[in-house]
């Protein structure tokens, strides 16, 4: 949570991912906008991903985006901006501390509503 604490943070995940801004690890957060791309093969979409988030300029990225997450953290960095992938942070928690599914047992994505 000190790493972002304060911070105005671009979150990065896939649409309708399992990804979720649970307060207790992120209500310290100045301010959280969201980037989300495909929900699978996210490789395909990073240079949008990457363009988008230079043009936002945070203090901080936080990834969930799956194995092109760690791609992504590393693209950004370069550009320099901070950027984290926090992979199945948020759905570990929820797992551990309030005893939902184990993130592996939970659909990659939701269900959209339409």
């Amino acid at each position: 949570r000190k790493v972002w604490d304060r911070k105005d943070a671009i979150i990065i995940t896939g649409e309708g991912s399992r990804f979720d801004l649970v307060p207790e690890l992120f209500d310290n957060l100045k301010t959280a906008d969201f980037i989300h791309s495909t929900p699978k093969d996210a490789f395909t979409d990073l240079e949008r991903v990457v363009s988008e988030t230079l043009e936002k300029n945070p203090d901080l990225a936080i990834i969930s985006l799956g194995p092109a997450g760690t791609v992504l953290a590393k693209k950004l960095s370069e550009r320099g901006i901070r950027a984290l992938d926090i992979g199945h942070l948020s759905s570990s928690y929820l797992n551990v501390v309030q005893g939902h599914a184990r993130p592996e047992h939970t659909p990659a994505t939701r269900q959209l509503r339409k």
